[in-house]
């Protein structure tokens, strides 16, 4: 099929020739393993070729896999025309485990967007999460609202991608304690994280994947002593998200 094709030796990922193909060429290679590469409409495929002494290999459209857009960056290629990244939406559940003593575990969503380069993933996204327990003479409701930015390393083995790194966040958390005589009133307090990430991802198809992430977050959380001086408190608190992401370009 027509596009752009460049071939790379298996065994070293260096680019060997670049052919831009119309119907069809024909291109002479030294015997031995080779990736080929195809860029069509903003899209890249890829297949493994054996080339053999005297011999000859066909390569037909239905032989190549479409390559995943946040992988194509990762391979050194450019996942459009356009843009030297490749930029995802991502979507799903989020936990929480409980930040203060006896809270529960928190529930809620995320909502984000993903920018893969070559040596890198950025990640932004903002969360929300709940919780409402209920003990005999004291009910607590939470609700936290925060923004968090990731940097990660990631690595590809076929359809999946694997990546670590670490996640700076900032939450604002509000609490009410209801009783059965007196409510209390409405408390915020602003927390910070930061700790370590680990993501899996497997792609559905070159737009669409699956992901779970995981993390531990060490939380810097505001303490009111019973002689209402402040202070601060270091707390680890895990947390998970899983979802979808859809790359845009």
């Amino acid at each position: 099929g027509k596009g752009l094709y460049v071939l790379l030796a298996k065994a070293s990922g260096d680019p060997v020739t670049e052919i831009s193909v119309e119907d069809r060429a024909q291109v002479m290679m030294a015997p031995g393993s080779y990736i080929v590469r195809r860029r069509h409409e903003d899209q890249v495929y890829e297949g493994a070729v054996q080339v053999t002494k005297g011999g000859a290999v066909s390569i037909e459209e239905t032989s190549l896999i479409k390559v995943p857009y946040g992988q194509v960056v990762r391979k050194g290629a450019q996942a459009s025309a356009t843009s030297s990244g490749a930029f995802a939406l991502r979507a799903g559940a989020s936990s929480s485990l409980e930040v203060l003593n006896q809270t529960g575990p928190m529930l809620g969503g995320s909502f984000g967007v993903q920018w893969d380069q070559e040596f890198f993933t950025l990640m932004l996204d903002a969360t929300f999460h709940t919780s409402d327990q209920a003990a005999e003479f004291l009910n607590i409701e939470q609700q936290s609202y925060g923004l968090g930015v990731r940097a990660l390393k990631m690595w590809d083995a076929g359809p999946l991608s694997a990546g670590a790194g670490a996640r700076l966040g900032a939450e604002l958390l509000e609490q009410r304690f209801s009783q059965t005589t007196v409510p209390e009133p409405l408390r915020r307090n602003m927390r910070w994280t930061l700790g370590p990430i680990v993501q899996l991802a497997w792609s559905l198809d070159a737009r669409w994947a699956i992901f779970l992430e995981l993390g531990v977050d060490g939380a810097l959380v505001p303490l009111t002593s019973p002689t209402q001086e402040m202070g601060w408190d270091v707390r680890m608190v895990p947390r998970g998200q899983m979802g979808v992401q859809w790359h845009v370009f």
